[in-house]
């Protein structure tokens, strides 16, 4: 099971994937804003080795994708989440 936590300070957002009480991935991104449009610029995304090939990365970028589209619809900024996936 995959426990997403989203802090976010001013325009940036970070977000921490738990697997069974372990970081094993994060996210750090905040939001350009110009003159006609938002966009979401992800700095860094990485996942822990003994954890990668489990959809992880995967779950962290549908994730952002869901925060973003609520921030921009000007909804609650955190979307609480928890993902089962199967270890191979």
């Amino acid at each position: 099971m995959i426990l997403f936590l989203v802090i976010e300070h001013d325009i940036f957002f970070f977000l921490l994937a738990y697997y069974n009480d372990i970081v094993v991935g994060a996210v750090c991104c905040r939001i350009d804003q110009t003159e006609d449009a938002r966009r979401l610029y992800i700095m860094t995304l990485g996942c822990l080795a003994p954890y990668r090939r489990l959809g992880i990365g995967r779950l962290i970028e549908k994730h952002l994708h869901l925060l973003f589209a609520n921030i921009l619809s000007e909804a609650c900024r955190c979307v609480p989440s928890i993902y089962s996936i199967q270890r191979r």
